[in-house]
């Protein structure tokens, strides 16, 4: 059985399918499939005569929710070795699939997502990357009526670029204004350009955009320098605890 975590990320949802005995959702706190997905380990438990093992779904290191395994006897550590690329083959079949169904970002929701939060998270990057250097992860709140909020990020070879932006105001003006933003950055990022001048590259895009539109507040940093870009204030780089206007 596969769970995966709504946009929330506090429960996980069972995924139907013909033959698929009915679930109900699952919390983050307080249950072992919770567990299994906060930590990011397998989890079993005896159940009236069998075992069930709990692991995660894993997209690299991005976390999906949960597979469910019921076993007769409790399994040694040779048939729970083989839990691990089962479940990784699952995954990789879930993103797949997810480019062209709507079933898995359907099965996400509790609730009814506005439009500008639909622009939103199909705008995001993937929410978590991680290497044994720098891990990045992050999301959306509130999941469902997002506005201008939104963060993109690239890692290549031991560089990585890190964009968190705050459009004003609210609802969809917002939204559309945080994803000019954002598709600035990335064509000013995918032609090299240095810090200060891909803060140009975004404030000139925003700038065309017709009123009331207004400029976004947003924070940034490439190999290990922030800079910063806020309304009515020039781009200012910040350096340990130095900041040169």
């Amino acid at each position: 059985m596969i769970y995966l975590v709504h946009y929330e990320q506090v429960a996980q949802l069972p995924m139907p399918g013909d033959g698929v005995p009915e679930r109900q959702s699952l919390p983050i706190e307080g249950t072992l499939a919770g567990q299994a997905f906060r930590r990011v380990e397998m989890v079993t438990s005896p159940d009236t005569g069998r075992t069930r093992v709990w692991a995660p779904v894993l997209d690299g290191v991005e976390r999906l929710g949960v597979a469910e395994s019921v076993f007769p006897e409790p399994p040694g550590e040779g048939l729970l070795d083989q839990v691990h690329p089962f479940v990784a083959l699952v995954a990789e079949l879930i993103v797949t699939n997810d480019a062209y169904t709507d079933a898995f970002a359907k099965l996400r929701r509790r609730k009814r997502m506005t439009l500008a939060g639909e622009m939103q998270w199909e705008l995001l990057p993937p929410l978590t990357f991680g290497t044994r250097r720098v891990v990045i992860t992050g999301g959306l709140e509130p999941a469902y009526e997002v506005g201008g909020d939104s963060f993109d990020y690239q890692v290549t070879g031991d560089i990585a670029d890190l964009l968190v932006i705050d459009a004003v105001g609210h609802g969809l003006p917002a939204a559309v204004l945080a994803s000019v933003a954002i598709s600035a950055y990335r064509y000013g990022r995918r032609k090299s350009l240095e810090v200060p001048d891909l803060a140009a590259e975004v404030n000139a895009a925003v700038a065309d955009q017709p009123r009331p539109a207004l400029r976004p507040a947003s924070s940034s940093a490439s190999n290990g320098w922030p800079t910063t870009s806020a309304p009515r204030w020039p781009p200012a780089t910040r350096r340990r605890r130095r900041c040169d206007g």
